[in-house]
């Protein structure tokens, strides 16, 4: 895979207001696996996953069903997305995995259809896209050079188009060799976009303002790491994403918060140990989202003490200077995932305890915390005979439950299960040997849960 030594990458089948909840906030299970989402308006727009298929762009607007905008032939989890999304407008970016095929950007208006814009036969970051009202921004270009065997970045340029393909059209050069990697747009056709810069074994990052007369001169750069623009607030303050330092193997919670107020060179820090995921660490981080008024940011807690206890995720939302903090969920075994805002409303997903998703969204007069609970498993059983060379377990999953089972007797390796909501059998093939008698001991590894430890008194 040839990402320049970026490492690798970095969702409606029901009615939006269906699902469990309090009145200000939705449950919703979904097929497959959630990639991105982005607010346009009223409206939900989800890039899924479904099992087996293509990755399909959907919107859903409350008390109508989802529609699906964009089929996609993308299966691989490594493939990249990007998605931005208004009343009005709507963009979706991919960069394929095996360039094929090739990476493209489409734009249109708000519930399609999409048309293609830019393509690269060999991509090496998908193209970032940002959205204000009706126009739309993207980058043209930035592929590897040559197709065959990229060693190069070609030259880029930030356009900025509309929803309508007869919508006029600016196109602003990227000078020099950097890999436009973020955009953020606001009224006016401007805006920030993060360049990327390869350096002798390290990547440096840089922040530069757009508009009607082109790209400016850096307004932020660091050395050894990546710097994004992650939205602008209300008052024009400036909310940037700075990835861990260059050398950190502490994990992907390292992404740090700040803000520049206008007219100001002085940055604060609003939010350290922020999650980003795969290429988020590079491009506009989906764990930190930015409205008028607040900033949205998924955050680690500290280290457990002990390894059998999992770190705490949250969704957090304070306001431009950091003040009124409110923590919208939290998970340990199961957490929260990606994070969107618009408007009043905040949305993440989080996996369920069997195949598939639950998409969240809450609306900001919720001051409740959701918790979400870890997968669960208990053993009902506790003396059993073996029939055809299995012995039957009674499993029960309060909220659904998949994972495997391990252990020396047990025949092959291990045996996977997975059921939805109540008691079931599990029936586990096992070799007793000569023996007639024995506790056979395994151990149930969860999906999303802590492990559960099994000793059944067994006979023939």
């Amino acid at each position: 895979m040839r990402r320049l030594a970026l490492s690798a990458t970095v969702v409606l089948l029901a009615l939006l207001g269906a699902g469990t909840a309090s009145a200000a906030r939705t449950i919703t299970p979904v097929g497959g696996d959630v990639r991105a989402l982005a607010f346009g308006g009223d409206a939900l727009v989800v890039a899924r996953q479904p099992r087996g298929r293509g990755l399909v762009v959907e919107r859903s607007v409350p008390g109508a069903p989802a529609s699906i905008i964009v089929r996609t032939k993308l299966t691989d989890d490594d493939d990249q997305i990007a998605l931005a999304a208004s009343a009005e407008a709507l963009a979706f970016a991919f960069n394929p995995d095996d360039d094929a095929p090739p990476a493209a950007v489409m734009v249109g208006p708000a519930a399609g259809p999409l048309r293609e814009v830019a393509s690269c036969p060999t991509g090496l970051l998908v193209s970032p896209v940002a959205v204000a009202g009706s126009r739309i921004a993207w980058r043209e270009g930035g592929c590897g050079e040559p197709a065959d065997r990229p060693r190069d970045i070609g030259p880029a340029a930030i356009i900025v188009g509309g929803a309508d393909a007869g919508a006029p059209v600016r196109r602003s050069p990227v000078d020099g060799p950097g890999m436009l990697s973020a955009l953020v747009l606001v009224p006016g056709d401007a805006g920030f976009a993060g360049v990327l810069l390869p350096s002798f074994f390290l990547l440096d990052g840089e922040v530069r303002p757009f508009g009607p007369a082109g790209v400016g001169a850096p307004v932020v750069t660091e050395h050894g790491r990546a710097v994004s623009p992650a939205g602008i607030l209300g008052d024009g303050t400036r909310v940037l994403a700075l990835a861990g330092e260059a050398g950190d193997e502490s994990g992907s919670c390292q992404t740090q918060v700040v803000t520049i107020a206008p007219g100001a060179n002085v940055r604060r820090t609003v939010g350290s140990g922020v999650c980003a995921t795969g290429d988020d660490d590079f491009g506009a981080p989906s764990g930190v989202s930015v409205t008028a008024e607040r900033i949205v940011m998924r955050v680690a807690g500290p280290d457990p003490p002990t390894d059998e206890r999992q770190r705490k995720i949250f969704v957090v939302s304070v306001r431009g200077d950091g003040s009124d903090r409110r923590v919208l969920a939290r998970g340990g075994h199961r957490v929260p995932i990606g994070a969107a805002a618009g408007g009043d409303r905040t949305a993440w997903w989080q996996e369920r305890c069997t195949e598939g998703s639950e998409l969240v969204v809450q609306d900001q007069a919720e001051t409740a915390t959701l918790s979400i609970t870890p997968c669960r498993v208990e053993v009902l059983t506790r003396r059993a005979r073996v029939r055809g060379g299995r012995v039957a377990v009674r499993l029960r999953c309060p909220a659904g439950c998949s994972g495997s089972a391990e252990g020396a007797r047990i025949v092959r390796g291990s045996k996977l299960f997975s059921f939805g909501r109540g008691t079931h059998l599990l029936r586990l093939p096992v070799a007793l040997g000569t023996q007639r008698r024995l506790h056979l001991r395994f151990d149930l590894l969860v999906r999303n849960g802590p492990p559960r430890r099994g000793s059944i008194r067994v006979r023939r």
